[in-house]
């Protein structure tokens, strides 16, 4: 793999991972869709909005690929190979699940999934997001954003899955242009409409050369 710094994390401490989730729930403080899914703006304060990037993070240690630059893991990406996908039934997940407000989870559950899943086959066509590797976080702390971090995690992920042959799929709220730039293409576009907006939110892929 081209980049020093860029790993692949197999475990983590417990101290190691409420430190990255902490970090992570201030990272996305002021995420629409995390803010729907979970009915509370993410923060370090919040044990709702810690447990819910604990619980992605431990899905890709146990199922699929946790991968990290930087000294102390200060930007961290989860995603999953061909084949493979998050466990939502996992004790971790549902016990998130189970704490958020009822209102909340129904949205996600009943509105939000349905939704979600119809965009990603309308987006890659039937199939091809589970027959790529695809991306289910990418976050980078709040002091050290802006340094490229990003964007070297990204491109890191686009040589594995060109070792693979395969596709990188990828869904985000924010901005379109930074996918672009490092060669993504968008391919669809969605709007959720939660109990208090309208979320965006954009499918991209990278496609392995010929």
């Amino acid at each position: 793999m081209s980049g020093s710094n860029f790993r692949q994390i197999f475990t983590l401490s417990d101290d190691e991972l409420t430190r990255v989730s902490r970090n992570l729930a201030v990272a996305f403080s002021q995420d629409p869709l995390a803010h729907a899914l979970l009915g509370e703006w993410p923060s370090d304060r919040s044990d709702l909005a810690v447990d819910f990037f604990k619980a992605h993070i431990s899905a890709g240690l146990s199922d699929g690929a946790v991968y990290a630059v930087g000294e102390d893991i200060p930007a961290l990406l989860v995603a999953f190979g061909p084949g493979k996908e998050m466990n939502d039934q996992s004790p971790e997940w549902k016990d998130v699940i189970s704490r958020i407000p009822g209102v909340n989870r129904h949205w996600q559950l009943n509105e939000f999934k349905v939704k979600y899943e119809n965009f990603i086959e309308q987006a890659y066509g039937k199939d091809c997001q589970h027959d790529s590797w695809y991306i289910i976080l990418l976050g980078v702390e709040i002091s050290n954003q802006k340094r490229g971090l990003g964007s070297m995690l990204l491109r890191e992920m686009q040589h594995v899955a060109e070792q693979d042959q395969v596709s990188l799929c990828w869904q985000t709220t924010t901005a379109p242009e930074f996918y672009e730039a490092l060669g993504f293409k968008a391919v669809g576009e969605v709007g959720y409409l939660s109990r208090s907006e309208t979320i965006t939110q954009r499918a991209y892929i990278s496609r392995p050369s010929p």
